[in-house]
């Protein structure tokens, strides 16, 4: 996602308000660039599902849009959607920016961001090559849009 994203037509630009905002498309490429070297140690999301209704707080002032947007139920999928799919970045490197730099940089790791003996067994599945769509009604957040 960029910052094109603001021009939508309507009032839809205004789902896509959220801080940091969306940057441009270099700075896009950067973004990925710092996932791939290292530069970047992890992807999270503070998850805001702020709904289209609540999005329209801000009709009149745009200050009073709720800022924020959903991600974390879609954040892995996307990650490998754009990333690993796309050749952005490893699946390795999308594991450890998931999984095992969170759990060393909060204490947890081996017992958390490890598949290993004493680990607890937190895993993923993934379906790669399936064709998937992500809608508002197939998603367990509370939001009426899909990103």
């Amino acid at each position: 996602m960029d910052d094109s994203l603001y021009e939508l037509p309507g009032f839809e630009g205004a789902k896509y308000v959220c801080a940091p905002p969306l940057r441009k498309k270099e700075d896009v490429r950067c973004l990925w660039k710092g996932l791939a070297d290292g530069t970047i140690q992890t992807v999270s999301t503070d998850h805001c599902s702020f709904t289209t209704e609540q999005k329209k707080l801000g009709r009149e002032d745009f200050t009073k849009i709720p800022g924020g947007m959903p991600g974390v139920e879609t954040r892995g999928i996307l990650l490998y959607t754009y990333g690993v799919d796309q050749g952005r970045i490893t699946l390795e490197t999308m594991c450890r920016l998931l999984s095992e730099n969170p759990a060393k940089l909060y204490g947890m790791y081996p017992v958390k961001g490890a598949i290993a003996p004493g680990s607890d067994a937190d895993i993923v599945a993934l379906r790669p090559g399936v064709k998937d769509v992500i809608t508002a009604s197939g998603q367990m957040q509370n939001v009426d849009y899909a990103l």
